[in-house]
């Protein structure tokens, strides 16, 4: 696993800055597929006031025979980044030596993306929060409506990818059924139904409007903010080869982690005291169990530097 650094390289930049270009066939802005070819469109969203254009970046791509679709969804929040690097790994590996497409938007929040914020600095919505959305409402309902009609809709089996914040780590997955939480191959995993307690809370969300329709559905959290983890983008990308696999577009059976965990429940530990707080375990840590009692982290002052607070795994 390579060292923790920085990934998202200036205040602001273009995915195309994160990796070199991949070659593209046909033309920039063509839709027009044959077989065994990839192809890259702009979809336009609406003309914001400023004159410019808000728009979504789509990746096609075919395989070599017929078979069912495979959707991809990242940065819906815009600082959850590395689900780009995912897609682009996942993009330069396949080639065409599958059955069926993948349709991969890389960068579903294109100004919240640009501001390195959840939310969209047009109209301050969650992108997460309004699908289906609208072609006549606000900015971010007109989005949610764009890749609801040309990513989900069409899928047989969506992903969306998303990630922590500036404050965490995460690297676990979530399906629409334990079998599909399983066969992601994740070490950690669980229901949507469980993560958000019921149907209602997934109105809204990408994978609630997934599943609302039949989809098979699948959501990673994965790595924290702008850090480039191995650890995390590896197990993302292999989540998404085993979601091709899950569905019939790999002639193989879904590679699972040595052990998996499938959880059910959580509980979140909260300091009492503000500070600096300073993990105890390194990242090559997660997605492995620690003894209750573990010291996860101190709490420092900033001002006078002493220790204020251990905190333990229950």
């Amino acid at each position: 696993m390579t060292s923790r650094r920085g990934f998202l390289a200036g205040s602001v930049a273009a995915a195309a800055a994160i990796a070199p270009a991949i070659p593209l066939a046909g033309a920039l802005g063509s839709s027009s597929l044959s077989r065994k070819t990839r192809s890259f469109e702009w979809i336009q969203v609406a003309d914001l006031s400023d004159g410019t254009s808000l728009r979504l970046p789509l990746h096609e791509i075919r395989g070599d025979e017929d078979g069912p679709t495979l959707g991809i969804t990242a940065a819906i929040h815009g600082w959850e980044i590395l689900g780009i690097e995912v897609i682009r790994r996942l993009l330069e590996r396949i080639g065409t030596h599958f059955a069926g497409r993948i349709l991969a938007v890389p960068v579903a929040n294109p100004p919240a993306f640009r501001s390195q914020s959840r939310y969209s600095p047009i109209d301050f919505q969650d992108l997460d929060h309004v699908f289906p959305g609208s072609d006549h409402g606000w900015a971010t309902a007109r989005i949610a409506h764009h890749i609801a009609r040309t990513v989900i809709s069409p899928a047989d089996f969506f992903v969306d990818i998303h990630g922590g914040d500036y404050s965490c780590t995460v690297n676990y997955a979530m399906g629409s059924t334990r079998e599909v939480a399983i066969g992601s191959g994740f070490p950690v995993v669980r229901m949507l139904a469980d993560v958000f307690r019921g149907a209602a809370n997934l109105t809204g969300t990408t994978m609630g409007h997934a599943m609302s329709l039949g989809k098979k559905t699948l959501g990673f959290e994965i790595g924290a903010g702008y850090q480039a983890d191995e650890l995390c983008i590896e197990t993302a990308v292999r989540g998404l080869l085993n979601a091709m696999r899950m569905e019939g577009m790999l002639r193989a059976a879904p590679e699972l982690a040595p052990r998996q965990w499938f959880i059910r429940n959580t509980r979140v530990l909260r300091v009492i005291n503000g500070g600096l707080f300073l993990p105890q375990l390194p990242i090559n840590q997660l997605n492995q169990p620690i003894p209750g009692g573990t010291i996860l982290g101190r709490v420092v002052s900033p001002y006078t530097l002493e220790d204020v607070e251990t905190l333990r795994s229950p």
